[in-house]
């Protein structure tokens, strides 16, 4: 998987032989619930996300939901790219306007229907993300280059920029990331 930096682990690898090297291409997503561990240091992605420490054992971990866990979650490499793949998706489908491709991402994520006022939000916020990447089509395929993973040349970067805003949100929401 990704890590936070080239030069993160050098520190408390105790020499080169240690160093984590990322795979690419289909490799990079083979073990996607495997990470880099250490046991005398945490991943940083981890204690953002109140994981505990190697020292102890923890049966039951507690819900948590703090700004840096948003920022995090919302700027990760990987699940920026997961937001794209799913965006690519919503646009390679057959939807027959946006309201179809919003219920699709729904349906993809959440394994339900988005209730009047959710739609609105989000339209809102695609129209929004849209009207703002066809004014920089720079930013928008800055964006949508994020991760390896092959993106198809015949999508238009600006909507493409706008729906991945749309799954970004859509990934981010406490129902889509907590167990009840």
């Amino acid at each position: 998987p990704y890590q936070p930096g080239p030069d993160l682990w050098r520190e408390f690898a105790f020499g080169e032989s240690l160093k984590f090297v990322r795979d690419h291409d289909g490799e990079l997503y083979r073990r996607g619930i495997y990470m880099f561990w250490k046991r005398s240091v945490l991943h940083p992605y981890l204690a953002v996300m109140d994981a505990p420490t190697r020292d102890v054992c923890t049966a039951r971990r507690p819900v948590t939901n703090t700004p840096t866990q948003a920022l995090a979650l919302l700027n990760e490499t990987l699940l920026v790219e997961c937001a794209r793949v799913l965006a690519q998706r919503v646009l390679l489908a057959e939807a027959a306007d946006e309201m179809g491709r919003l219920t699709l991402a729904f349906r993809l994520v959440l394994a339900r229907l988005p209730t009047q006022r959710e739609a609105s939000t989000l339209l809102a916020l695609h129209a929004d993300s849209l009207r703002h990447y066809q004014a920089d089509a720079a930013a928008a395929k800055k964006l949508v280059s994020i991760g390896e993973s092959a993106r198809p040349a015949r999508l238009d970067a600006s909507q493409h920029a706008a729906w991945l805003c749309v799954c970004n949100a859509l990934l981010n929401l406490d129902e889509s990331l907590t167990k009840e």
